[in-house]
Protein backbone atom coordinates (compact mmCIF):
# COMPACT_ATOMS: atom_id res chain seq x y z
CA UNK A 1 0.00 0.00 0.00
CA UNK A 2 1.12 3.17 -0.98
CA UNK A 3 1.38 5.83 1.78
CA UNK A 4 0.76 9.88 1.31
CA UNK A 5 3.18 12.28 1.63
CA UNK A 6 0.95 14.31 4.28
CA UNK A 7 0.57 10.73 6.25
CA UNK A 8 4.46 9.34 6.21
CA UNK A 9 5.03 12.91 7.70
CA UNK A 10 2.32 12.73 10.31
CA UNK A 11 3.36 9.11 11.72
CA UNK A 12 7.30 9.77 11.65
CA UNK A 13 6.38 12.35 13.88
CA UNK A 14 3.94 9.90 15.81
CA UNK A 15 7.07 7.69 16.39
CA UNK A 16 9.52 10.60 17.30
CA UNK A 17 6.15 11.05 20.23
CA UNK A 18 6.42 7.83 21.56
CA UNK A 19 9.93 7.07 21.06
CA UNK A 20 10.72 10.52 23.04
CA UNK A 21 9.37 8.90 26.28
CA UNK A 22 10.31 5.03 25.47
CA UNK A 23 14.07 4.70 24.06
CA UNK A 24 13.22 0.82 23.35
CA UNK A 25 11.04 2.06 20.53
CA UNK A 26 8.37 -0.97 22.02
CA UNK A 27 5.97 1.60 21.41
CA UNK A 28 6.94 3.06 18.31
CA UNK A 29 6.95 -0.51 16.27
CA UNK A 30 3.43 -1.33 17.67
CA UNK A 31 2.02 1.47 16.17
CA UNK A 32 3.86 0.74 13.13
CA UNK A 33 2.36 -2.22 13.08
CA UNK A 34 -1.30 -1.15 13.82
CA UNK A 35 -0.59 1.91 11.16
CA UNK A 36 0.87 -0.72 8.59
CA UNK A 37 -2.64 -2.54 7.99
CA UNK A 38 -4.52 0.72 7.60
CA UNK A 39 -5.69 2.53 4.28
CA UNK A 40 -5.06 6.58 4.34
CA UNK A 41 -8.71 6.98 5.07
CA UNK A 42 -8.58 4.78 8.10
CA UNK A 43 -5.49 6.70 9.13
CA UNK A 44 -6.91 9.70 8.56
CA UNK A 45 -10.16 8.78 10.30
CA UNK A 46 -7.65 7.67 13.19
CA UNK A 47 -6.05 10.78 13.53
CA UNK A 48 -9.24 12.66 13.47
CA UNK A 49 -10.42 10.68 16.40
CA UNK A 50 -7.40 11.45 18.20
CA UNK A 51 -7.74 15.38 17.73
CA UNK A 52 -11.56 14.89 18.59
CA UNK A 53 -10.32 13.33 21.65
CA UNK A 54 -12.33 10.05 20.29
CA UNK A 55 -9.32 7.92 20.26
CA UNK A 56 -5.73 8.23 22.46
CA UNK A 57 -2.79 7.95 22.24
CA UNK A 58 -1.50 4.75 25.05
CA UNK A 59 2.37 3.79 25.86
CA UNK A 60 3.72 1.07 27.79
CA UNK A 61 6.68 1.79 29.64
CA UNK A 62 8.60 -0.16 32.16
CA UNK A 63 8.74 2.05 34.89
CA UNK A 64 11.08 -0.41 37.25
CA UNK A 65 13.87 -0.36 34.53
CA UNK A 66 13.26 3.48 34.23
CA UNK A 67 13.33 6.15 36.41
CA UNK A 68 10.50 8.23 34.45
CA UNK A 69 9.14 10.83 36.98
CA UNK A 70 6.56 13.43 36.50
CA UNK A 71 9.35 15.59 36.50
CA UNK A 72 10.78 14.19 33.60
CA UNK A 73 7.26 14.13 31.44
CA UNK A 74 6.99 17.60 31.77
CA UNK A 75 9.93 18.35 30.50
CA UNK A 76 9.63 15.97 27.84
CA UNK A 77 6.29 17.71 26.57
CA UNK A 78 7.74 20.80 26.98
CA UNK A 79 10.12 19.99 24.15
CA UNK A 80 7.56 18.65 22.37
CA UNK A 81 5.34 21.96 22.87
CA UNK A 82 2.73 19.32 24.34
CA UNK A 83 0.35 20.92 26.88
CA UNK A 84 0.09 19.29 30.65
CA UNK A 85 -1.44 21.86 32.22
CA UNK A 86 -4.46 24.31 31.64
CA UNK A 87 -6.88 26.73 33.42
CA UNK A 88 -10.19 24.66 34.38
CA UNK A 89 -13.43 26.98 34.38
CA UNK A 90 -15.81 26.48 37.16
CA UNK A 91 -19.09 25.68 35.59
CA UNK A 92 -21.29 26.47 38.57
CA UNK A 93 -19.80 30.28 39.03
CA UNK A 94 -21.27 31.97 36.91
CA UNK A 95 -22.20 35.82 36.65
CA UNK A 96 -26.00 37.80 36.40
CA UNK A 97 -25.41 37.21 32.65
CA UNK A 98 -24.82 33.38 32.83
CA UNK A 99 -21.39 33.97 31.77
CA UNK A 100 -18.85 31.65 33.86
CA UNK A 101 -17.03 34.09 35.83
CA UNK A 102 -14.08 31.84 37.71
CA UNK A 103 -11.62 30.21 36.82
CA UNK A 104 -8.82 27.92 38.90
CA UNK A 105 -5.71 30.11 40.29
CA UNK A 106 -3.65 27.50 39.00
CA UNK A 107 -3.27 25.61 35.81
CA UNK A 108 -4.55 22.03 36.36
CA UNK A 109 -3.11 18.69 34.89
CA UNK A 110 -4.69 17.60 31.62
CA UNK A 111 -2.44 15.01 30.79
CA UNK A 112 -3.36 11.00 31.73
CA UNK A 113 -0.44 10.05 33.63
CA UNK A 114 -0.69 7.14 36.48
CA UNK A 115 0.77 7.94 39.60
CA UNK A 116 3.68 5.88 41.10
CA UNK A 117 2.26 3.04 42.94
CA UNK A 118 3.12 2.52 46.44
CA UNK A 119 6.15 0.47 47.63
CA UNK A 120 3.59 -2.03 49.01
CA UNK A 121 1.81 -2.68 46.00
CA UNK A 122 4.97 -2.90 43.40
CA UNK A 123 4.62 -6.35 42.20
CA UNK A 124 7.73 -7.45 43.79
CA UNK A 125 7.17 -6.17 47.06
CA UNK A 126 3.39 -7.86 46.93
CA UNK A 127 1.76 -10.99 47.41
CA UNK A 128 -1.54 -12.44 48.32
CA UNK A 129 -2.18 -14.60 50.95
CA UNK A 130 -4.42 -16.96 51.06
CA UNK A 131 -4.17 -18.64 54.72
CA UNK A 132 -4.80 -18.19 57.83
CA UNK A 133 -2.34 -20.95 59.26
CA UNK A 134 -0.65 -17.65 61.99
CA UNK A 135 -3.54 -16.82 64.16
CA UNK A 136 -3.67 -14.80 67.64
CA UNK A 137 -4.98 -16.91 69.92
CA UNK A 138 -6.50 -14.44 72.35
CA UNK A 139 -8.29 -12.56 69.12
CA UNK A 140 -8.78 -14.78 66.33
CA UNK A 141 -7.15 -12.74 64.03
CA UNK A 142 -4.32 -13.17 61.20
CA UNK A 143 -0.91 -12.23 62.19
CA UNK A 144 2.70 -12.33 61.02
CA UNK A 145 2.94 -14.20 57.43
CA UNK A 146 -0.36 -14.46 57.01
CA UNK A 147 -1.69 -11.02 58.13
CA UNK A 148 -2.11 -9.97 54.60
CA UNK A 149 -5.26 -10.98 54.67
CA UNK A 150 -6.47 -8.91 57.36
CA UNK A 151 -8.69 -5.54 56.42
CA UNK A 152 -7.49 -2.56 58.43
CA UNK A 153 -9.20 0.44 59.74
CA UNK A 154 -8.53 2.50 56.75
CA UNK A 155 -10.19 0.15 54.47
CA UNK A 156 -12.95 -0.65 56.69
CA UNK A 157 -14.15 2.96 56.47
CA UNK A 158 -13.83 2.71 53.00
CA UNK A 159 -15.67 0.20 52.80
CA UNK A 160 -18.58 1.94 54.69
CA UNK A 161 -18.71 5.46 52.84
CA UNK A 162 -19.45 2.74 49.38
CA UNK A 163 -22.09 1.00 51.40
CA UNK A 164 -20.52 -1.91 50.96
CA UNK A 165 -21.58 -3.23 54.20
CA UNK A 166 -22.28 -6.83 53.01
CA UNK A 167 -18.05 -6.66 52.10
CA UNK A 168 -17.36 -5.89 55.56
CA UNK A 169 -19.76 -8.57 57.09
CA UNK A 170 -18.12 -10.89 55.13
CA UNK A 171 -14.65 -9.99 55.91
CA UNK A 172 -14.86 -9.02 59.43
CA UNK A 173 -16.97 -12.08 60.68
CA UNK A 174 -16.46 -15.64 58.45
CA UNK A 175 -13.35 -14.63 57.03
CA UNK A 176 -11.98 -12.75 60.49
CA UNK A 177 -12.84 -13.78 64.21
CA UNK A 178 -15.91 -15.45 64.22
CA UNK A 179 -15.29 -19.49 64.09
CA UNK A 180 -18.41 -20.39 63.98
CA UNK A 181 -19.52 -18.95 60.74
CA UNK A 182 -16.51 -19.62 59.15
CA UNK A 183 -16.60 -23.14 60.28
CA UNK A 184 -20.82 -22.91 57.97
CA UNK A 185 -19.03 -20.97 55.76
CA UNK A 186 -16.31 -23.91 54.84
CA UNK A 187 -18.94 -26.40 55.28
CA UNK A 188 -21.48 -25.29 52.52
CA UNK A 189 -18.65 -24.28 50.09
CA UNK A 190 -17.20 -28.05 50.41
CA UNK A 191 -21.02 -29.07 50.16
CA UNK A 192 -22.59 -26.88 47.40
CA UNK A 193 -19.29 -25.09 45.64
CA UNK A 194 -20.59 -21.31 47.12
CA UNK A 195 -22.35 -20.07 50.07
CA UNK A 196 -24.50 -16.55 51.02
CA UNK A 197 -23.66 -14.49 53.79
CA UNK A 198 -28.10 -14.93 54.69
CA UNK A 199 -27.08 -18.53 55.47
CA UNK A 200 -24.30 -17.75 58.34
CA UNK A 201 -25.04 -17.69 61.73
CA UNK A 202 -23.52 -14.26 62.42
CA UNK A 203 -23.67 -12.74 65.67
CA UNK A 204 -21.26 -10.91 68.10
CA UNK A 205 -21.04 -13.24 70.09
CA UNK A 206 -19.27 -15.25 68.26
CA UNK A 207 -16.20 -12.97 67.80
CA UNK A 208 -13.16 -14.82 69.67
CA UNK A 209 -11.78 -10.56 69.80
CA UNK A 210 -15.09 -9.69 71.22
CA UNK A 211 -15.15 -12.23 73.77
CA UNK A 212 -11.58 -11.50 75.12
CA UNK A 213 -12.10 -8.06 75.65
CA UNK A 214 -15.17 -9.60 77.72
CA UNK A 215 -12.72 -11.50 79.80
CA UNK A 216 -10.28 -8.72 80.09
CA UNK A 217 -13.27 -6.25 81.47
CA UNK A 218 -14.71 -8.66 83.41
CA UNK A 219 -10.83 -8.60 85.14
CA UNK A 220 -11.05 -5.09 86.12
CA UNK A 221 -14.59 -5.67 87.37
CA UNK A 222 -16.55 -4.16 84.10
CA UNK A 223 -19.71 -6.36 83.17
CA UNK A 224 -20.11 -6.36 79.57
CA UNK A 225 -22.93 -8.40 77.90
CA UNK A 226 -22.52 -9.03 74.05
CA UNK A 227 -25.49 -9.99 72.71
Amino acid sequence: MEKSEARIKAENEFFKLLDTFDKSKFNSTRYKKLFNVMSNKDFKNYMTQILKEEQYITMDIDTFKKDLTLDKIFEKCEKLKIKTHKYVLYRENKDETGKISSITPHPALILYIPIKRLQQMISKKNSAVSNNEKINLLTGCVVGDSKSASINDTQSVGLIANGQTNVLKELLSPRADDNKSKMQMLHLIEEHGEVSLSELDIQPKNKQALATLQVFLRGIGIDVKIS
